[in-house]
């Protein structure tokens, strides 16, 4: 439980701060709620597809009857935001048509500057087909860390320390304790509407683990030297609706008590508003739409200037103790990695391009958080929750693309029968199934997909999906807790596979192998695992990449595994390094 009230390090109470001014482009607008059970105040400011029901679609079509001629409508209407009771949030939300946007546009248009705490989630199934929604998030009004166990919330510039007993659990119960008014066209409200309408948005690193079970874990200095979570609170939303080519602007603001207080957060949700969508209709600035289709693609198979944490020789010298461990009987599986580096002084918002472009996958993501940015382009879910929905979907099993289309067939039937790939992911499978039944209902939790191929831009996978129903009492925190990390970038059994990465790695994962996704208001998580991940910090590019061993592994053929696994990010990397020099 939090025990203490969260105050700025001046003593004052953040919540009691007023606007300094009336600017929307200036002001601070905190939102707050108060902790159930504590004395706690805290002040802060991607999507599965399924069917699609055209009647339903037409039918909120329809329910859009508050639109009034071309002038922008807002939800909730002011009367309406006035007599709100029970909540302490808004979402003040209003709509635009995005046929002439795109998000890498409206993205580029709505960052107040290159040091803005940003994010932008997107989704593209098996490579080819774009998601419904793409979700872009401004201003955050707090970023919450935990760093050497101890959580922190910066708003406004100032840090203070939250007294807790769990840093994992507060982090989780600052989202679920909000109480969120969303306006819906058709009156009244609806929380989820969208996928995400907000919340908190950021990673947890691998070091999470420790919160978890008792495994300390190598710390040093350098990446993996950055907090162990990191969130950040948006204030300004842009959700783009590719099915309806709708844009939905949102700012979420806070409902103090007193009408003045309120009619005048209400007057600044509509200015901001207003400045966003005048942002939107802007075109690009000069400089801001470099073509990356004119960039010089970097060759397939180049690593130069690439350094790695491991020589070939170090990889394999671990890949063959791992073996060691796995016939003594220590483990089943046991993942080894290596960090790759390189330096790189642009736009990290080039790299994201050059992967979305190239290696569209179900969890893109760019993150730009203080003092470090993630870029990546994850195939695989850590976990997700949709109303009690539990999802878990293991990816093991690699083969790089082929070079035509006779080969590439060959390369997935090899992988789909080779019996080490099967017998390692059906282990995987199980262990999910396990993470899952500790949490789920008894009955429930069931292997809805087995062993499929998915083909992405440099490998192909073996895949497969678990899921269960949430038992009442487990939330978003528990699941976590049941399921991280992810089985396939560990091994298992979890905690002495760990403790064997430690031994065998030289340095510390940081973010590498934990999650980057969302926590919503309305109580869902989606959650990736963070491979194919760039982390940009300090001139420097870092890309971790590993392989699982089992008893049949060939420390060559999994040294090669790795760089297959990296060659599209460093690629991206390299990609956009050029455009700028």
């Amino acid at each position: 439980m939090l025990r203490s009230v969260y105050r700025s390090q001046t003593g004052m109470s953040v919540l009691h701060k007023d606007l300094e001014s009336d600017s929307v482009t200036q002001a601070f607008l905190p939102v707050e709620w108060m902790h159930r059970g504590s004395n706690v105040r805290i002040s802060m400011g991607r999507s599965p597809e399924g069917d699609v029901d055209m009647d339903t679609v037409a039918q909120n079509e329809n329910a859009r009857a508050r639109r009034v001629n071309r002038g922008m409508v807002v939800l909730p209407p002011r009367e309406e935001f006035m007599s709100i009771e029970g909540y302490t949030h808004v979402c003040v939300s209003s709509e635009l048509s995005s046929d002439l946007e795109t998000p890498i546009s409206t993205f580029m248009k709505l960052r107040a500057s290159g040091e803005e705490p940003c994010f932008m989630l997107e989704s593209a199934e098996n490579g080819k087909t774009w998601g419904r929604y793409s979700f872009l998030g401004f201003a955050p009004t707090a970023i919450a860390r935990v760093k050497d166990g101890k959580l922190a919330i910066a708003t406004s510039g100032i840090e203070s320390q939250v007294e807790c007993a769990c840093s994992l659990e507060a982090l989780f119960r600052l989202v679920e304790e909000a109480r969120v008014f969303v306006p819906r066209a058709g009156g009244g409200t609806e929380v989820g509407v969208l996928p995400f309408d907000g919340g908190a948005v950021g990673y947890f690193g691998y070091g999470t683990f420790e919160f978890i079970e008792d495994v300390p874990l190598r710390k040093e200095l350098g990446v993996a030297e950055l907090p162990e979570m990191m969130f950040m609170f948006p204030r300004r939303l842009a959700v783009f609706d590719h099915l309806l080519s709708r844009m939905r602007l949102c700012v979420v603001a806070g409902l103090p008590d007193e009408a003045a207080e309120r009619e005048r957060i209400y007057d600044n949700a509509l200015g901001e508003l207003e400045e966003m969508a005048g942002r939107i209709r802007q075109p690009l600035t000069s400089g801001c739409g470099i073509d990356i289709s004119n960039a010089p693609a970097a060759p397939r198979d180049d690593f130069t200037s690439v350094e790695s944490n491991v020589t070939r020789e170090s990889f394999e010298g671990m890949v063959s103790q791992a073996l060691e461990h796995i016939f003594a009987g220590d483990v089943f599986q046991v993942v080894v990695s290596q960090r790759l580096s390189m330096s790189f002084e642009g736009d990290p918002l080039l790299i994201y391009r050059h992967l979305r472009a190239e290696n569209p996958s179900p969890y893109m993501f760019y993150l730009q958080l203080p003092d470090v940015t993630l870029v990546g382009s994850s195939p695989e879910p850590m976990v997700t929750n949709r109303a009690g929905h539990a999802v878990i979907r293991p990816i093991a099993g690699t083969r790089p693309r082929g070079a035509d289309a006779d080969e590439d067939t060959a390369f997935a039937l090899e992988l789909g029968t080779d019996t080490k790939e099967r017998a390692e992911h059906i282990m995987l499978v199980d262990l999910a199934r396990n993470d899952l039944g500790r949490v789920s209902v008894p009955g429930t939790v069931k292997v809805t997909r087995l062993m499929d191929i998915e083909k992405y831009s440099h490998v192909m996978h073996m895949v497969s999906e678990v899921e269960g129903q949430l038992t009442e009492g487990s939330g978003n925190y528990e699941l976590l807790r049941a399921s991280f990390p992810a089985g396939t970038v560990i091994g298992a059994p979890k905690v002495r596979a760990s403790q064997i990465i430690d031994s065998l790695e030289p340095d510390g994962r940081g973010v590498y192998a934990g999650a980057v996704g969302y926590l919503s208001y309305s109580g869902d998580m989606d959650t990736c695992i963070t491979i194919r991940t760039v982390v940009i910090r300090d001139g420097m590019a870092y890309v971790q990449a590993g392989a699982g061993i089992v008893a049949d592994s060939d420390p060559g053929c999994e040294y090669e595994e790795t760089l297959n696994k990296a060659r599209a990010v460093i690629r991206a990397v390299r990609a956009a390094g050029k455009e700028v020099t």
